[in-house]
Formats: structure tokens, C-alpha cells, sequence
């Protein structure tokens, strides 16, 4: 299972019978709820009748009601503060009134775009999940509406005459580009075009797009290739070339 990415806790999790139940806190609890009591955008507050600015990341509290909170002794809170200072997590900084604690890359913990966006992919999860269902229903035109394919391959089967299997032509497209260079897939398409319209080809015989992507393409290669006299030059037109070229059998 991958580590890597993130979750977002809401702090409305702190309404949980499970995060209510009384308990000792363990460190990592302690710590989650630090992450949840300090702000996630600036702001004032009144404290002992003086206004004071408290940023994002950060929070006002005492030693003592995180004493309340956690169950812990007035010692385990303050050794648990330095430590988590000494790992360069948060900062607490405590007079006789108050205790300010400021987590460090707090942005880290809560990203700013997945706040914004959360609520629009909650509220349009149900819309999602039915779109994706019609998409499975009829995937290869929903295909053509989505950016999967490249500008040149888009190019590519604009031009091509016998448009069938666009995604699977695209995967031998994308497969054979590591052997052959775009300009030369392209001149074997408009080679093939020529043949079609030299000879007058029927369009029932046309390759169809997969398969001239797959390996088909190849045939038409050379910038001078004319299929029917290569293939008579060396005795090798089948029927079906016959056939497409209006050869007698």
C-alpha cells in the first residue's frame, strides 16, 4: 500500500463518540489534536482584554487546559511541548496567562486547494459516479470528448478514412512511436491515402484504423512505394489485394 499523498481530517471528528471517549491521551492523539485546534486561516481573538492576532497554523491555549484535555500531568505536557520544538514540529511559547503554539509547515498537514475544493467534490460525487456509468456504456465516443489522445495523433485520425477502434488504434500508435518517428507514421498515412485514391479502392477494402496502426502502416513506409506494383514486381498480391486493387483473379 502506497504512503505517499494524504488524507483530510475534518475537525468535525472531535464529535465522534470515538475521539470523545475519556481516555489518556497517547502522543500521537495529542499531537493529531494540536493539528486540529490550531487556526487554518488568520485571525483575532480577545484575550484577557487585549486583542490579539492569531495566524494560520496557530493557536492560544494553557498548559493547563491541554492538561484537561489529554489527561496529562502539568510535566508530561511540557516535556511533550519541548519535544515536539526539539523535532522542529511546533513552537510553544508560554507566559503565565498563556501558551501560543504554532505548527511549523502546517500547510503540509492541511493543503489549501483540498480545502477549497473538498465541499464541490462532495456535492458532486453522486453526478460523478452516474457520468462514469455512462461512460463505461458508450466509452469510445465519450473518448473523443476527453484530452486522452495527442494533438498529433488527433491530427493523424482526422485524415485517416476508415475511423474504427480510435482507443485501440492509439495504443499501437503510442506503442510504435517508440520505434518509428511521428513523420514517418504520418508519410505512411499519406502514402496510403494516394494508394487509395491512385487506384481507386473501394472503400469496403480500406484497413481498418487499428489495424493500420497496429502494423499495416509499415507497408507504406518508403516516401516512393506504390503497394500494387511492389507486390506484383514480386508475386505476392493475395486475392483480397486483387480484390482492392480490381485485378482479375
Amino acid at each position: 500500500m502506497s504512503k505517499d499523498g494524504y488524507i483530510s481530517l475534518h475537525r468535525k471528528i472531535q464529535d465522534n463518540w470515538l475521539w470523545k471517549e475519556k481516555r489518556k491521551f497517547s502522543k500521537f492523539e495529542a499531537w493529531v489534536d494540536l493539528l486540529m485546534m490550531v487556526n487554518h486561516k488568520d485571525n483575532k481573538i480577545v484575550f484577557d482584554n487585549e486583542l490579539i492576532e492569531v495566524k494560520r497554523g496557530q493557536t492560544i491555549t494553557s498548559i493547563r487546559k491541554l492538561c484537561e484535555r489529554w489527561n496529562w500531568s502539568n510535566t508530561k505536557v511540557s516535556t511533550f511541548l519541548n519535544l515536539l520544538k526539539s523535532d522542529e514540529m511546533c513552537d510553544a511559547e508560554s507566559d503565565a496567562k498563556k501558551t501560543v503554539i504554532t505548527i511549523y509547515n502546517y500547510d503540509l498537514y492541511q493543503n489549501i486547494t483540498t480545502q477549497k475544493t473538498t465541499q464541490i467534490h462532495l456535492s458532486n460525487d453522486s453526478e460523478t459516479s452516474q457520468k462514469h456509468t455512462n461512460n463505461n456504456d458508450n466509452k469510445e465516443n465519450n473518448d473523443n470528448n476527453k484530452k486522452i489522445y495527442t494533438e498529433e495523433f488527433e491530427i493523424l485520425w482526422e485524415l485517416y478514412p476508415k475511423k474504427n477502434n480510435k482507443q485501440l488504434a492509439y495504443r499501437y500508435y503510442k506503442r510504435n512511436l517508440k520505434k518509428y518517428s511521428y513523420e514517418e507514421i504520418k508519410l505512411s498515412l499519406e502514402n496510403y491515402l494516394k494508394d487509395i485514391k491512385n487506384n481507386n479502392i473501394d472503400s469496403k477494402y480500406y484497413i481498418h484504423g487499428s489495424n493500420f496502426f497496429s502494423n499495416r502502416f509499415i507497408d507504406y513506409l518508403n516516401e516512393n512505394y506504390n503497394i500494387q506494383e511492389n507486390k506484383e514486381k514480386k508475386g505476392v498480391l493475395t486475392n483480397a489485394d486483387k480484390l482492392r486493387y480490381n485485378i482479375s483473379l
